[in-house]
C-alpha cells in the first residue's frame, strides 16, 4: 500500500498552502545536499528541516487542516468533526498527558523505546543510523527523542508533529522500504497503547490525540485507533512480526540500551519491575541474557502483552 497514505493528514498538509511550499523547499534542499554529500547526516537534515519549517505553528497547521477546500480530504483522514470539537478533543488528550506526565515519561523511556527494538524492520532502520549503537550516542539519541515527544504535547504540538512527519522526505529519498505503515503504526502504538496500559489511561481523547499524530505521520484511517481495545488488538497483530528470538540488529540495540540505562544492575531491574515497566518481551530478553533476578515474578497490570 502507498505510504504515506493519500488519505492522511500528512498528505493533506504537504500538498496545501504554505506547507506545500515549505516541503517543496525542503525536498529541493535535501536533494541538493544529497547530490553534494552522497549521504546526508541526520543532524544536518534536521537543521534543514527546522530552518525550512520555521514559520509553521500549531494554529497555522490547524488552519490548513480546517480550510474549507480540505473538508472532504480531512473527513477521509479522521472522520467528520468540526474545528471546535477537534481542538477540544486534542487539548483534552494533551491534558491526559499532563495529568500523567511523570508516569508516562517513565513508560516511554523504559517500555516504549526498547519495545520498538524487537521489530526486525525497525531494528534495521535504527541500527543503520549508528546513533543507538554505542552507550554515549544512544543516551543522547533517546534523550533527544524524549524531548521531541515532550514538544509534541506542549507549546506547538501540531507543528512539532508536522516537523517529525516531514522526515518522510529523507527516508523516501533513501528508498527505505522498512519505513512503512506497519513500522510507523507499531512505533506509535508503543507510545499510545503501552502508555495507556502501563499508566491506567483509558480516556478516548488520549487515543484521539494519537489518531491525529498517526494521520500526520502518514497513516491511513484503518491504521488509527479510537479505543484502548482497538489499539491492543492491533498491537497483538503487529507483534506477530517480532520473532521470539530477536534479530541480530534487535539484540545489538537492546544490549546497548541495557548498558546505557543500567539494566545490568539487579537493583535497577527490580525497581523497574516494581513499577510495572518491564514488557513481556524485554523480560524474556533479560532472562535470556541472565540479567533477571532469580525468583522474581514480572509485575504486569495485564497478564499478556
Amino acid at each position: 500500500m502507498t505510504f504515506p497514505n493519500p488519505d492522511s493528514l500528512y498528505t493533506l498538509l504537504m500538498h496545501t498552502g504554505n506547507m506545500a511550499t515549505e516541503s517543496g523547499r525542503l525536498f529541493t534542499s535535501t536533494v541538493s545536499a544529497l547530490t553534494q554529500e552522497k549521504a546526508l547526516p541526520l543532524d544536518r537534515y534536521e537543521k534543514l528541516m527546522t530552518g525550512t519549517f520555521s514559520h509553521i505553528s500549531h494554529d497555522s497547521v490547524t488552519d490548513l487542516i480546517f480550510a474549507e477546500s480540505n473538508a472532504a480530504h480531512r473527513e477521509r483522514c479522521i472522520g467528520k468533526i468540526d474545528r471546535k470539537d477537534f481542538e477540544a478533543r486534542f487539548e483534552n488528550g494533551l491534558d491526559v498527558y499532563g495529568d500523567n506526565a511523570q508516569r508516562l515519561a517513565m513508560v516511554f523511556m523504559f517500555t516504549s523505546f526498547p519495545e520498538t527494538y524487537f521489530h526486525p524492520k525497525i531494528a534495521l532502520v535504527l541500527s543503520g543510523s549508528g546513533k543507538l549503537m554505542n552507550k554515549t550516542s544512544a543516551q543522547t539519541r533517546v534523550g533527544d527523542t524524549a524531548k521531541i515527544m515532550l514538544q509534541a504535547v506542549v507549546g506547538s504540538p501540531l507543528a512539532t508533529i508536522s516537523l517529525v512527519s516531514a522526515s518522510h522526505i529523507l527516508r523516501q529519498l533513501k528508498g527505505n522500504e522498512n519505513y512503512n505503515e506497519d513500522t510507523v503504526e507499531f512505533t506509535l502504538l508503543t507510545f499510545s497503547y503501552f502508555g495507556a496500559k502501563r499508566s491506567g489511561v483509558r480516556e478516548a481523547d488520549w487515543f484521539f490525540y494519537w489518531k491525529v499524530f498517526g494521520s500526520l505521520m502518514g497513516l491511513g484511517r484503518v491504521r488509527l485507533h479510537d479505543t484502548f481495545e482497538q489499539a491492543g488488538a492491533r498491537m497483538k497483530e503487529l507483534h506477530k512480526a517480532c520473532p521470539r528470538t530477536p534479530s541480530p540488529q534487535s539484540q545489538a540495540l537492546l544490549d546497548v540500551f541495557i548498558q546505557s540505562f543500567k539494566l545490568k544492575k539487579e537493583e535497577t531491574v527490580r525497581e523497574l519491575n516494581a513499577m510495572g515497566l518491564v514488557s513481556k518481551r524485554l523480560w524474556e530478553y533479560l532472562v535470556f541474557k541472565k540479567l533477571w533476578p532469580d525468583g522474581l515474578l514480572r509485575t504486569s497490570d495485564i497478564p499478556t502483552d
